[in-house]
């Protein structure tokens, strides 16, 4: 693995987590709630994605 294949991989998991806590203390209405856990879900899948990605090199 490359040093900018690392660095693009922890600002991934940075940017998940990130969204993962604005999410937690925002306002309680559900479908805010439901939208922020698309978006995690697909930061999660890009993330995901782009470590097969790597695995295939």
């Amino acid at each position: 693995m490359t040093i900018e294949q690392v660095k693009k991989l922890k600002a991934m998991v940075v940017e998940v987590e990130l969204i993962k806590n604005e999410e937690a203390f925002s306002e309680k209405d559900i479908k805010e709630i439901a939208e922020g856990q698309e978006k995690i879900i697909k930061k999660q899948d890009e993330l995901i994605d782009y470590m097969l990605s790597l695995l295939q090199c």
